[in-house]
């Protein structure tokens, strides 16, 4: 899946006594962040529909269905093999004479031929296999395991299509929950900065104290600067993803169900042992491999067919002479039996590096085994992870909420300072952010572990 910058914001202001320190702290998680688009032309897609359309503008699956297209019409050709062949052709030629008069024994005149002498040969011929060994049948059926491989590839490029696309889907919400959330906090800070000014007009708060809030009004609006730019390039991605025209806005739903029902890992395993695609074609890459043994083999029985030819012989200028003239056109039909005798020694190395192709088959189906085993472990202990994230996230913005409920009450007595203020408001909105990002990461971790079972719905 194409990986996107995603940031969580740190929006801190720290001061000391003499001089102003603005910490704005980038933490690189997956996207960073952009502004939030004009809904007016917004078109909202949920991720269904998003993956029903980009599934079907996909030019990766489009190709793997002329794939599978080819294979199939491969099949076809197995079964024109079996229909008879048949050939015809003409041949004109002439024959120059370079010596004189010929003189056959016993005559006394010689024999006088003209100098150039033309000569026609065609042929047609019509040949039909009656038992060629079960070349035929086991060329058809390896042909159509071919289709049955080139179908569960093109079903493991449509997952790895689905993936793609819930990465986007999810990476366009994290830009649209951090917007949502610095606009939240950006308006309360409009509210205190329009407050501060008022207590300052009136004595009861410095300059310095104003100065405070509008740095950290310029620090939001810095981020949601780059967080419309981010916006903007993953939608880009978003739209080429579900062949959608350049510059469409699309909206998202913000809805995140974290519900699942997961399965114990051992039963993961075993689900996609039985549900991956890739692993299911060696099945038939097994069945292949026998195959050509067995078509190895069959070279070396006898062959039988009919034929049937017509030749039409004629030595005039004429292709076509007047009644009388010199032409034969004479008809054979027969059988023909045919045995290459050399096979019966030649075939045994062919067999014997057949052999070790299914070997190298069956141990490249039990390396993907292990692989697979261990990427269903990895993605099932990251979605855990995802899970327990969110819990320590939501006692983190329930304990900032307190916080900043306590700082407010201090600041409005004056028992706290303008800094200690924007701290409390800052800790809150980063909590908030990072919650929301970590509910769209495990949504994200959920698919992933889909994925490598095999099993994106």
């Amino acid at each position: 899946m194409k990986g996107k910058r995603i940031t969580h914001y740190w929006i801190a202001l720290r001061y000391i006594p003499v001089r102003l320190v603005f910490t704005c702290l980038v933490l690189t998680v997956f996207f960073t962040p952009s502004r939030a688009q004009d809904t007016s032309s917004t078109l909202h897609l949920s991720l269904e529909d998003a993956l029903k359309m980009g599934i079907r503008q996909s030019k990766i699956l489009k190709l793997s269905q002329a794939r599978v297209d080819a294979a199939a019409a491969r099949v076809l050709e197995t079964d024109d093999a079996k229909l008879p062949s048949a050939r015809a052709n003409l041949a004109y030629s002439e024959a120059t004479l370079l010596s004189g008069p010929i003189h056959l024994p016993g005559s006394s005149h010689p024999l006088s031929l003209p100098a150039l002498n033309p000569f026609y040969l065609g042929t047609v011929s019509v040949e039909q296999a009656i038992f060629a060994g079960h070349r035929f049948r086991f060329a058809k059926q390896s042909a159509q395991l071919m289709v049955q491989i080139a179908s569960l590839e093109a079903a493991n490029d449509q997952q790895g299509v689905k993936l793609d696309i819930i990465g986007e889907y999810y990476n366009l919400l994290k830009v649209m929950e951090s917007t949502r959330i610095i606009d939240s906090s950006l308006s309360d800070i409009n509210s205190r900065l329009q407050e501060t000014e008022k207590f300052a007009s009136q004595g009861l708060a410095t300059r310095n104290d104003v100065l405070r809030w509008e740095l950290q009004k310029s620090n939001n609006d810095i981020t949601l600067l780059e967080l419309e730019d981010n916006r903007k390039d993953i939608n880009y991605d978003l739209d080429l993803l579900l062949g959608l025209p350049a510059g469409t806005d699309i909206g998202v739903d913000t809805t995140i169900s974290l519900d699942h029902n997961l399965q114990p890992l051992d039963q993961l395993i075993r689900q996609a042992d039985s549900s991956r695609p890739d692993l299911a074609t060696f099945g038939y890459q097994n069945q292949i491999a026998d195959l050509n043994i067995r078509q190895i083999k069959s070279g070396e029985v006898p062959t039988l067919g009919a034929a049937f030819q017509m030749y039409y012989i004629n030595p005039n200028y004429n292709p076509f002479p007047a009644t009388g003239s010199l032409y034969l056109i004479p008809v054979t039909l027969g059988l023909e039996a045919s045995w290459d005798i050399g096979s019966l020694w030649t075939s045994k190395n062919k067999i014997n590096e057949a052999r070790v192709q299914q070997r190298e088959t069956g141990i490249q189906e039990s390396l993907l085994q292990t692989n697979i085993s261990s990427e269903v472990h990895k993605s099932y202990t990251a979605y855990l992870e995802a899970l327990n994230k969110i819990d320590l996230l939501t006692t983190a913005v329930d304990q900032a909420m307190e916080n900043d409920r306590i700082m407010e009450s201090k600041y409005e007595n004056q028992l706290a300072t303008t800094t200690d203020r924007i701290d409390a408001h800052t800790l809150l909105y980063q909590a908030q952010i990072n919650l929301q990002l970590a509910r769209v990461d495990a949504q994200i971790a959920y698919y992933t572990l889909l994925k490598s079972t095999g099993t994106i719905p």
